[in-house]
């Protein structure tokens, strides 16, 4: 596997009134 780069999730919840962002690892095999 290969590690070509980093994804920004971001999700915005609306239940509580705030963004989080999730880092991922995108990984090629």
């Amino acid at each position: 596997m290969k590690k070509v780069g980093t994804s920004t999730i971001a999700i915005a919840d609306t239940t509580f009134g705030k963004n989080c962002s999730i880092k991922s690892f995108i990984t090629v095999e």
